[in-house]
């Protein structure tokens, strides 16, 4: 099916929304702000920008941090972040002025073969360990792995999918990143009073299901409650299925405690749903 053509004549609109807090760092006290931008597809970007209070110094202003289907939920999003966000959002912007290493220099070798992989791997693993979030967006992965080129961490994530470090998903149009039981050193901080619409992987299938791994994901809604779906890895040709929602549920932790009971019967029908809504897809 073709996806609708995007108007390049619309016209983008910005929001930059002060944040009623004040965060301490490094010495120094600044005042907090959205800034908000709406994208040619429609989805709005999210960026915090920290401002000195003391007029002296350069405000500093992270990498995209959110998205979401309007301004409206953008300006919601802020609404539930914590303390801990933005000690982490704070030091991804002083980050974000540190000297850019050109990606030349690494991308001029030849199919990147003098890169070495398990370097991108462990910058990319540190990443999601250090985040804060159990989720990260694939562009935040790239954007924060600087010295090496998008095809070098695409196949540390490929590497890394393969030996059962992170999961790899897709929801609303973008791919997301999570760690895995096998790469999470400690358990992730779940999003229970976040409203930034982040999908999360909820539960990982002890044993396979014929020649694929399942896992069950989840994203809060608008209205607070979550939908579950599941996915499905080939782990001999990495070859990803997906159900449509399966499960609607109140709260994150029920969300948890449907997908902690399913059975096996349960996964090898979910597979073959799945699989037939592959083929509807691709027969479009």
């Amino acid at each position: 099916m073709a996806r609708p053509a995007i108007d390049s004549n619309v016209s983008l609109r910005e929001v930059e929304r002060r944040i009623d807090r004040v965060f301490a760092g490094r010495g120094g006290e600044y005042s907090v702000t959205l800034l908000g931008r709406s994208r040619a597809d429609g989805m709005w970007e999210g960026r915090i920008r920290f401002e000195p209070l003391s007029g002296r110094g350069a405000a500093l202003i992270t990498p995209v941090e959110s998205t979401q289907p309007s301004e409206r939920l953008l300006i919601h999003w802020t609404e539930g972040l914590g303390d801990a966000f933005y000690e982490g959002a704070f030091e991804r912007a002083v980050a974000s002025l540190e000297p850019i290493v050109p990606v030349t220099a690494v991308a001029s070798a030849p199919e990147s073969t003098r890169v070495d992989l398990s370097q991108v791997e462990v910058r990319v693993l540190d990443s999601l360990r250090s985040n804060g979030a159990p989720t990260l967006n694939r562009q935040y992965i790239f954007e924060r792995m600087r010295g090496f080129s998008n095809s070098d961490v695409e196949r540390a994530l490929e590497d890394l999918e393969r030996r059962r470090k992170i999961v790899r998903f897709t929801d609303r149009g973008f791919v997301w990143i999570a760690l895995s039981r096998l790469g999470t050193e400690q358990p992730p901080k779940r999003g229970r009073t976040r409203e930034d619409r982040t999908p999360e992987l909820i539960f990982e299938h002890p044993h396979p299901i014929g020649s694929y791994e399942a896992v069950v994901l989840g994203v809060q809604r608008d209205d607070g409650t979550w939908a579950g779906w599941l996915q499905f890895r080939d782990v001999k040709t990495n070859e990803r299925l997906r159900t449509e929602q399966e499960t609607s549920q109140p709260n994150l932790d029920a969300l948890e405690y449907w997908a902690t009971g399913l059975e096996d019967v349960y996964f090898e029908g979910a597979l073959e749903r799945a699989t037939a809504a592959s083929a509807g897809t691709n027969s479009l």
